[in-house]
């Protein structure tokens, strides 16, 4: 990269004629800071790095995914980004803001499912970097241009978690329960939002906001008269968090850390880099790669890119504090 960054966030869109680009922000080294204003793009077609307008908000440990020629940062530690939604237009090259996420908070994760974004945890205040974890989610849809809160709160709060998608689910690993940005307190938890579980309620009472004599009415979508009158119900779009601290939940990982950025699907397996471990959601196993990263890195954020690799670029390769300008990549047939 023609910068050295840490605490990187990055995602891949599409730029002119539907070229991928790689996009690439994160904080600047002591000696550099104004680094931190950098928006660094790789073109994949003609392989090379440029540097691009930079961001409203500037700041580091952001949350990012690309969906189509954009790319969408939210939050972030300082510079006023942690209650702010960044939208790069990769085929223009400009920045915008979008409407301000329901809550504010640093180091949190973001997955896409569709055309909606699921961000949940962080640091809560993340301008102050001083809060406890979150367990608050929200969703955003890029086609509505709206968030709302129909996600309900993961049940441990983490910041600093790798997230990803199956297309189905979103993920959740790892991160860390300390208070602040600190390096203490991580995780192993498997966290999994399931969008469209069905679950078996009996009707009593408030059912997830709905009342049990319109149950009992079949006044719910896809409930049959039958259903109702046996006192149960199936709901055809509830929403279900599962945990790996749940008995019976899903595996945890083998160690628990933090820092590690996206966790690509790639293989039918996502894969959670910075100690290379592979989850596989239809089996509900984890295995450790038998790739490993050539230059170790922490404060990164691996993508999968439209070529099938995936890179890890920036983030510090030494203990404390450091940047890099690495880019590393890996292809798996």
């Amino acid at each position: 990269m023609p910068a050295k960054l840490g605490e990187v966030t990055a995602g891949v869109c599409k730029g002119k004629k539907g070229n991928p680009i790689l996009v690439v922000v994160g904080q600047g080294s002591l000696t550099s800071k104004a680094d931190t204003d950098l928006t660094l793009i790789f073109n994949m077609k003609s392989q090379k790095w440029h540097k691009k307008a930079k961001r409203p908000f500037k700041g580091h440990h952001h949350a990012a995914v690309g969906v189509g020629n954009r790319l969408y940062l939210i939050g972030g530690f300082l510079g006023g980004s942690s209650d702010r939604l960044q939208i790069y237009d990769c085929r223009k090259g400009q920045w915008s803001e979008g409407p301000k996420p329901p809550f504010a908070s640093g180091g949190g994760a973001a997955t896409v499912i569709g055309d909606s974004i699921i961000y949940c945890g962080g640091v809560t205040d993340g301008n102050l970097i001083r809060g406890p974890a979150r367990k608050d989610c929200a969703r955003y849809d890029v086609k509505d241009k709206k968030w709302s809160t129909d996600v309900p709160p993961m049940p441990y709060g983490v910041h600093h978690a790798a997230a990803g998608s199956d297309g189905k689910r979103a993920m959740f690993f790892g991160g860390r329960t300390s208070s602040g940005n600190h390096v203490f307190g991580g995780v192993g938890y498997t966290q999994i939002y399931d969008l469209k579980t069905k679950v078996q309620e009996r009707a009593a009472g408030r059912v997830r906001g709905v009342l049990a004599t319109d149950l009992a009415h079949g006044r719910l979508s896809g409930l049959s008269s039958k259903e109702a009158q046996g006192g149960f119900f199936t709901a055809p779009s509830a929403r279900k968090w599962s945990s790996s601290k749940d008995h019976k939940g899903p595996a945890p990982l083998h160690v628990p850390r933090g820092g590690m950025g996206g966790a690509p699907f790639l293989g039918g397996k996502l894969w959670v880099i910075g100690g290379e471990a592979q989850y596989d959601p239809r089996t509900d196993k984890w295995e450790e790669s038998l790739y490993h990263i050539p230059i170790p890195h922490h404060g990164t954020y691996p993508l999968l890119a439209y070529d099938g690799k995936i890179y890890v670029c920036g983030g510090g390769i030494k203990a404390g504090r450091s940047e890099s300008n690495v880019c590393s990549t890996v292809r798996f047939k």
